[in-house]
């Protein structure tokens, strides 16, 4: 299983698609227990935020942003 999260991640990361599998795909928004706070914005505004703070909070509810953000500290 974390072979596959790995090759995944590999694949996420490098795509500018981790916006899209976190929140379209998986709609872990949607997912976590406090929903009264939403999810920031780019600085565009367009598209939801993928940054450290988010997700801290998508962790509680999947692994996958917390190997996101491992990997971004590599």
């Amino acid at each position: 299983m974390i072979v596959l999260w790995g090759s995944l991640l590999g694949l996420i990361v490098q795509l500018p698609c981790v916006t899209q599998v976190l929140f379209d795909e998986l709609r872990l928004d949607t997912r976590l227990p406090d929903k009264s706070k939403s999810i920031s914005r780019t600085v565009a505004g367009r598209e939801k935020s993928t940054s450290e703070a988010v997700l801290k909070r998508l962790t509680a509810v999947h692994p996958l942003p917390a190997l996101v953000l491992e990997h971004r500290q590599v």
